[in-house]
């Protein structure tokens, strides 16, 4: 590999800006001009007009009684995946978007219900070869789009085509996604090198894509899983131009197990499609319906009105949640909180003082005052399912003596810690001055001067960057379910010692760098040493996961919430309620599934997947 060709750390550090950035100025100024502000202009396309605006309707559907009925906190913003954009409301990738595109659009590959781990899609096999840099897709036969059009390897390449090259006649701007992860074909870095993964990619036979990446880049596979990555028809696309699917006189087309029928301000309204290559839909339809109010969203699921929402994290668990009519349970994290030291500066450069902060820390507490009723505590990265997720590394037990005992021998005693936080929540921390101020008291216990400090969060973020705290509580929420979205950004990245607390062990940055070129059993390795090297220098104080809440009314089956948010509600359907397993408990018991992901493998067990030997 060319060590001046390094694509993949390039592309993974404007992905984590993007994504990060694109937050840290939802101000008054237009998320669109700060996304051009952060990232810059990939190419020279006329901008489209503003997505998600209701244009003439569709049929108007009529009442259904078998179809599934899900809430939303807001309407898609568009539902041509390549353009699903960062929302200011929810600091999150449109969620509405990703969501009702999963039912429209197949991918290449899919992700196991309620997991982070891959599985086929329209693409029942691939295969990498690690000395060529390529990865070559088999799809499956017979596939055609809603619209009857046919669905092989070059409508798979057009759709590549149009999401990576500037010159192709149907790119726009707003591919966000796709500039993050990979890169526009042609875009060069400040020193002239090449930014962008993919260097092509070819219909090698009717079934056969195959693409040539510029160097090894084992996170594309999962990436690729992503609802922005879904496969839209090519004739539809050209039919609508720069409207495709962006309001309900230019409905979305794709090959999933549903069809957009109608789209208005009351909602979109899917039916099944019935040449679907998967398993036909069991129910008869879905209908995504708008509600602002989360209060609201729950109480007509409990009402039996509609079927399905998600709550936020710190919604309490009493009152209408207490409604024997409803499941409630988490959707499995895809976050974690830390809290940041500067182990530049004395006594934190200590690591028998660093130790003893994150003895001192009550997580249990933190997490059940200020991380909602399903957080959970922690002491790695990785949330719970994402592969690499070390099993032997629990969150640590709070031990104020043996804290106190640290100090001791390390001959420290008590000083001043400020301990800063944005002043608005992010998904990863629905508290954060109230998750500050716990942090705080636990270690006035240890006998600390600890106080919290909150900023805007624009001044947060700079702040940060510039290394003026010694404190703070920041996070991470995937943007892929692959581990490399955590780890690299975090600890490949040399020049971001500064804002990742003065920790720089190159070795660490070049295992992870390493686990970019490797099959996935390979990388799992790399992530479990490096989980336990964190830990052993407590270079973070990891202290959560936040999940969310996802109600359903009883009478709904077959569902399982993921940690993405693209759950498919192919295999969910209507029946007689089913019994509440809290009854005779008090009232304000609700009913709480916390079955936790089912267990990783490895993506060749679960696709078919032949690497080729490095």
């Amino acid at each position: 590999m060319n060590p001046h060709l390094l694509p993949s750390p390039i592309r993974s550090r404007l992905a984590a800006r993007r994504r990060f950035g694109g937050r840290a100025a939802l101000g008054a100024t237009p998320l669109a001009l700060v996304l051009l502000a952060i990232l810059g202009a990939g190419c020279s396309k006329p901008t489209p007009a503003t997505p998600g605006l209701p244009g003439a309707p569709g049929p108007t559907p009529t009442a259904d009684p078998n179809a599934v009925v899900w809430l939303l906190a807001k309407g898609p913003g568009t539902l041509d995946p390549g353009r699903l954009a960062m929302e200011e409301e929810s600091a999150s990738l449109d969620p509405a978007g990703q969501l009702v595109a999963a039912q429209v659009y197949d991918r290449l590959v899919s992700l196991r219900p309620g997991t982070a781990q891959l599985a086929p899609g329209l693409a029942e096999t691939w295969q990498q070869n690690i000395e060529e840099n390529t990865v070559t897709f088999k799809l499956r036969e017979g596939l055609t789009f809603q619209d009857g059009s046919p669905l092989g390897a070059r409508e798979v390449t057009w759709n590549f085509e149009r999401w990576m090259n500037p010159e192709h006649p149907a790119h726009l701007e707003g591919f966000q996604v796709w500039d993050g992860f990979f890169g526009f074909v042609g875009q060069k870095d400040a020193a002239g090198r090449d930014a962008f993964i993919i260097k092509a990619v070819e219909a090698i036979g009717p079934l056969q894509v195959r693409f040539k990446l510029n160097a090894p880049f084992s996170p594309f596979l999962y990436h690729l899983a992503l609802a922005s990555f879904g496969i839209a028809s090519p004739q539809a696309v050209q039919a609508q131009g720069d409207r495709y699917g962006t309001d309900g006189a230019h409905l979305p087309v794709g090959s999933g197990p549903y069809r957009v029928v109608s789209w208005d301000e009351s909602g979109v309204y899917l039916v099944p499609n019935e040449g679907h290559w998967g398993a036909k839909a069991v129910n008869s339809g879905l209908r995504f319906n708008v509600e602002p109010d989360p209060e609201k969203r729950a109480l007509t699921v409990a009402e039996g009105r509609t079927h399905g929402t998600d709550l936020p994290a710190r919604t309490v668990l009493t009152g209408t949640l207490a409604s024997p009519s409803l499941r409630v349970q988490p959707r499995p994290a895809r976050s974690t909180a830390w809290l940041m030291l500067d182990d530049s500066r004395p006594p934190l450069n200590n690591a028998k003082v660093r130790l003893a902060i994150s003895l001192a820390i009550d997580r249990p507490a933190l997490v059940a005052g200020h991380f909602g009723a399903f957080g959970l505590p922690t002491g790695q990265l990785l949330p719970p399912g994402f592969f690499g997720h070390a099993e032997d590394l629990p969150a640590p037990a709070r031990d104020l003596e043996r804290a106190k005992g640290l100090l001791k021998e390390a001959e420290v005693d008590s000083f001043k810690l400020n301990i800063w936080v944005p002043q608005v929540p992010r998904p990863f921390l629905p508290d954060p001055v109230g998750a500050a101020e716990q942090v705080a008291r636990d270690l006035v216990e240890l006998g600390l001067e600890a106080q919290a400090q909150s900023v805007p969060l624009r001044q947060f973020l700079r702040d940060r960057e510039t290394g003026r705290y010694t404190a703070w509580i920041i996070g991470w929420e995937a943007q892929s379910p692959d581990p490399d979205n955590f780890w690299y950004w975090h600890f490949g990245i040399a020049d971001r010692v500064v804002s990742e607390g003065h920790y720089d062990n190159r070795a660490l940055a070049q295992a992870l760098a390493q686990a970019q070129r490797l099959d996935t059993d390979s990388r799992r390795q790399i992530y479990l040493d490096a989980a336990r090297t964190v830990d052993a220098d407590t270079a973070r104080v990891f202290l959560a996961n936040t999940q969310g809440l996802v109600v359903t009314s009883r009478r709904l089956r077959g569902f399982q919430p993921g940690p993405m948010g693209i759950d498919s509600l192919a295999e969910a359907s209507l029946g007689e309620p089913e019994p509440d397993p809290t009854a005779g408990a008090t009232p304000a018991s609700p009913a709480i599934d916390v079955t936790p992901p089912a267990a990783d493998l490895p993506d060749s067990a679960a696709s078919g997947m032949t690497p080729s030997p490095p």
